[in-house]
């Protein structure tokens, strides 16, 4: 098959018959749910009306618990988790005969609710390794206009620290590096009662404040470059005594008011509860009491961006189980990679592949590749020094990016890019 731009498409087929004088049995399936508190121990039954001699229990888009205790029918999980919410399948077999009982384990109390009544945080160790650069991004409801949402220091007086608050429905983010005192504030306020998230990232002199999907606020040019240390313990959502905090880091001395969902510093994502040394004053934030899921999914408190996910019915997808469609499946894509959307289910193609399901073969020619709407090619990251040269003929002079390389996937650190822009081919570092 031809496209009128030259590109030829080629698809193999290997079509076999063969005489089926039994006629397979699918299993029967049953569903149900179980509700757990979040630091408890669960113990999930598999009951068929079966008396099978063997029992298989697997997870759905996951691997089952390592601390896990199966015994026969039986599958016991201990100190449940968020990340043990989900759906857990129990396969008993008895000769010909099989049940597939399926189980959808929803975990509660799982994102936190500072009420600040009178006095509400959780503790974490000392933020590590940000002597020359750092990253973290938090996400939060508030329900208060003031109060400090994550704070770190250093031990000694005259301390460094950095300091994130809101003041006034404004996210502030303070920091003070030997001496150098700097406040950034975002454009636009954050809204009550809805999910916010703030990205921070420094790497020597230069960083930027993220708010949603704001202009980010740059560091100050004239900024310094001097090593940070945070060698004190880590707090999120107010402090023990604010006494103990420099004037400068925050205006108001209260601590915030709200859900806070998820945390990653640098690149490890935290498990807030799990990895917590300390806990004062916290209540349950119910992510889930607006029932968000759309046509009967099922909503499973998570530490995400707005604090849960959805386990979509079959026929269902997306961010809320919102679209019409299946989910991802291991033949969504074929050979590609798939990824559910807000929109629906995505497949990502390898090389010499293509379709929205990755189904057709595509044959380059001349080592030439061809690009529309939402297409690109990703290789494997640089391991040295590299010299890169290329030849391209644009269709249109919109804008657009031919080349881009990054330190991360998220938009911080270092990166280079060849872009179009306005017909001019620019080179951004």
């Amino acid at each position: 098959c031809y496209t009128d731009e030259g590109l030829r498409y080629i698809s193999d087929f290997q079509l076999e018959v063969e005489e089926n004088t039994i006629p397979d049995v699918p299993p029967r399936s049953t569903s149900r749910l179980e509700f757990v508190e979040r630091g408890s121990t669960v113990r999930l039954q598999c009951n068929t009306e079966l008396h099978p001699t063997s029992y298989q229990w697997s997870r759905v888009d996951g691997d089952l618990p390592s601390d896990r205790d199966t015994r026969g029918s039986i599958l016991t999980l201990t100190n449940v988790q968020a990340s043990d919410a989900g759906k857990y399948v129990c396969s008993a077999k008895h000769g010909g005969q099989s049940v597939n009982v399926v189980i959808t384990l929803v975990v509660n109390n799982v994102i936190p609710f500072f009420p600040q009544s009178p006095r509400s945080y959780m503790e974490f160790k000392s933020f590590d390794n940000v002597y020359s650069k750092f990253y973290f991004e938090i996400s939060f409801k508030p329900e208060k206009m003031n109060g400090l949402i994550l704070y770190a220091s250093q031990r000694r007086p005259n301390q460094d620290y950095i300091a994130l608050s809101l003041r006034n429905g404004y996210p502030q983010f303070r920091f003070n590096f030997d001496g150098q005192q700097v406040v950034l504030q975002p454009e636009k306020p954050v809204h009550m009662g809805k999910w916010h998230t703030v990205k921070v990232n420094r790497v020597r002199n230069n960083g930027f404040l993220l708010v949603d999907d704001q202009t980010p606020v740059n560091f100050p040019e004239k900024l310094k470059f001097y090593g940070l240390n945070l060698d004190d313990h880590l707090f999120v959502g107010g402090v023990p005594q604010f006494d103990q905090v420099p004037a400068s880091a925050v205006e108001y001395k209260e601590g915030f008011v709200g859900c806070i969902s998820r945390l990653k510093l640098n690149e490890k994502e935290v498990q807030l509860y799990q990895d917590a040394l300390e806990t004062v004053g916290i209540t349950t934030c119910e992510p889930c009491a607006e029932d968000p899921c759309k046509n009967s999914g099922t909503c499973l408190e998570a530490q995400t961006a707005h604090g849960y996910s959805c386990l979509c019915r079959d026929g269902y997808t997306g961010k809320n189980c919102q679209h019409e469609g299946d989910g991802c499946s291991e033949d969504t894509c074929g050979v590609g990679r798939c990824e559910e959307t807000d929109s629906g289910t995505e497949c990502y193609c390898p090389i010499h592949k293509t379709g929205d399901r990755c189904q057709y073969t595509e044959h380059y020619t001349d080592a030439t590749l061809a690009f529309k709407d939402g297409s690109y090619a990703a290789y494997d990251k640089f391991q040295s020094k590299r010299s890169i040269r290329f030849r391209f003929k644009p269709d249109s002079l919109e804008n657009g990016i031919m080349f881009y390389a990054a330190e991360h996937e998220q938009s911080y650190g270092d990166f280079m890019a060849v872009i179009l822009n306005n017909g001019f081919v620019e080179l951004r570092y």
